[in-house]
C-alpha cells in the first residue's frame, strides 16, 4: 500500500482508493480492502514487492528526478505450526519506505509538487511526535490517531513488536542541517524501549495442562492452608469464619479509602498515578485470552464425529470462565492467611518471652524450646506460600492492585 497525500491506495489493485484504517479485536489495526497475496517462497514475495513498488507515486524537482512522493507499506503475514503439538506462532513483518522530508527552497516545488512535499513533511512531523511521546516519561498521550502512518504503524512503534530504523543520510556539505536533523530523529527513536512477546495459540491439550497445573497449585495452597488452620487450633486460637472475614475486609476496605481521601495528591504524585495506571492498563492488554481457536478448528468441531472433543473444549472454556471467581476466593484466602501469621507472630513473641524468663530462673526448657522451633518453622511454611501466591497470580491487575494496597496498610 502507499499513503500519498493522506489517502491510502492498494498498489496491487490500483482501482482501490481512500481505503480505510479499521481496528478489531482479531485483526489488530489493519487497512480495510487492502489486496492479500498468498506466497510459499522469498522470490514470489520480492515480484509482488517490485510490482506493487512500480505503481507507487513518484515526480522530479531540482534535487531528484525519481522523487517518492508517497510513504510505501508492505506487510507480512508470517506463520509457523507445529504438525506434532498443532500449536502455533504467529506475527507481522512491516517494511516500510519512507519519503524524505523537503524543503520547498530547495527543491523548487510547485503546484501538486508543493502539496505533496506538505502531506509528506505532515506525517513525518507526525511520526515524530509519537517517538518523542514513546521516549517522554511525563506523556500519558501519544499521538498515533495524528496521520494514517502512524495509526498504521501504531503495533510497530509502541506495541508488542521489535523496530529497526534505517536512516538515509546525504554526505553533502550543502546538506549538513537535514543530515544531522534525521540522526537525532534515528536517535529519539532508538530510546524507545518495547518488550516484545511471542503470538501463541495454544491447543486444547496445551490448554487442559495449564488448567490442570493451575488447579494442582490451587489445591496445594488449599492443603496449607488447612494445615494452618488446625495448627492455629491446637494452639487454642479461634480460627476467623467467612462473616468474620467479609466483615473485616469490608472494614479494611472502608479504612483504605477513608485514607487515600484524607491525602491530598501534589501534582507530581498525580502524574505518577496516572503512569502506574497506564502501565496496568497496557499489562493487561498484552495478557489477551488464553486461548484463541482459528475457524478451520471451530468448524471441524461442529461435526457429529469430534462431540467428544467439542464437549471437553466447552468444558475446558467453562473452567477459564471460573477464573475470576477463583481469583476471587484466593484473594479472601490470602487476606485470611495473614490474620493467621499475625497470631502466630503474637504467639511466637509471646513464646519467646516466657523461654527468657525461664532462662532467668534456671529452669528446664528444652520442652518449651522444641515448640518455639515448630512455630518457626510453621510461620517460614506460611510466609512462602503467602509468597508462591502472589507469585502465582502477579499477573493481574486487580489482584496486584488489592495486595499492593493491603501492603500499603499493614506498613502503615
Amino acid at each position: 500500500m502507499q499513503i500519498y497525500n493522506e489517502k491510502i491506495s492498494d498498489l496491487i489493485d490500483i482501482k482501490k482508493e481512500n481505503l480505510e484504517v479499521r481496528e478489531s479485536t482479531k485483526l489488530g489495526i489493519y487497512v480495510e480492502g487492502l489486496t492479500l497475496k498468498y506466497v510459499d517462497s522469498s522470490e514470489e514475495l520480492f515480484r509482488w514487492i517490485e510490482f506493487g513498488n512500480g505503481n507507487r507515486k513518484v515526480g522530479s524537482h531540482d534535487m531528484n528526478k525519481v522523487s517518492s512522493r508517497s510513504h510505501s507499506i508492505v506487510q507480512i503475514n508470517l506463520g509457523q505450526e507445529n504438525m506434532e503439538t498443532g500449536s502455533k506462532i504467529e506475527g507481522k513483518l512491516f517494511l516500510v519506505d519512507l519519503a524524505g522530508s523537503e524543503r520547498v527552497g530547495k527543491t523548487g516545488a510547485t503546484g501538486s509538487r508543493l502539496e505533496e512535499a506538505k502531506h509528506i513533511n505532515k506525517s513525518l512531523s507526525a511520526l515524530g511526535s509519537v517517538i518523542n511521546s514513546l521516549t517522554d516519561e511525563k506523556k500519558t498521550h501519544i499521538p498515533y490517531r495524528d496521520s494514517k502512518l502512524t495509526r498504521i504503524l501504531q503495533e510497530s512503534l509502541g506495541g508488542n513488536a521489535k523496530t529497526t530504523l534505517v536512516i538515509a543520510c546525504s554526505p553533502a556539505s550543502d546538506n549538513e542541517e537535514e543530515t544531522l536533523c534525521s540522526l537525532r530523529f534515528g536517535q529519539r527513536a532508538k530510546l524507545i524501549k518495547n518488550k516484545a512477546m511471542i503470538n501463541k495459540q495454544l491447543t486444547v491439550e496445551e490448554c487442559k495442562k495449564i488448567i490442570d497445573e493451575l488447579q494442582k497449585q490451587l489445591d496445594y495452597k488449599n492443603a496449607r492452608i488447612y494445615q494452618l488452620e488446625q495448627f492455629i487450633k491446637e494452639n487454642g486460637l479461634k480460627v476467623p469464619g467467612d462473616e468474620d472475614v467479609i466483615k473485616q475486609l469490608e472494614k479494611t476496605n472502608n479504612n483504605l479509602e477513608n485514607n487515600v481521601e484524607d491525602i491530598p495528591l501534589t501534582e507530581e504524585e498525580k502524574i505518577n498515578n496516572e503512569k502506574e495506571y497506564i502501565q496496568l492498563a497496557k499489562k493487561y492488554e498484552s495478557i489477551g485470552d488464553t486461548i484463541k481457536l482459528d475457524d478451520d478448528l471451530l468448524e471441524a468441531l461442529n461435526n457429529d464425529e469430534n462431540k467428544g472433543l467439542r464437549d471437553q473444549i466447552l468444558s475446558v472454556n467453562n473452567k477459564i470462565k471460573d477464573k475470576d471467581e477463583t481469583i476471587k476466593k484466593l484473594n479472601e484466602q490470602l487476606d485470611e492467611s495473614d490474620k493467621f501469621v499475625k497470631k502466630l507472630e503474637e504467639t511466637y513473641k509471646t513464646q519467646i518471652k516466657t523461654y527468657e524468663e525461664m532462662s532467668e530462673k534456671g529452669k528446664n526448657v528444652d520442652t518449651l524450646k522444641d515448640k518455639i522451633e515448630l512455630l518457626e518453622s510453621q510461620l517460614k511454611i506460611k510466609e512462602e506460600t503467602l509468597w508462591e501466591i502472589k507469585q502465582l497470580y502477579k499477573d493481574d491487575p486487580k489482584l496486584v492492585n488489592i495486595l499492593q494496597k493491603t501492603d500499603e496498610k499493614v506498613d502503615k
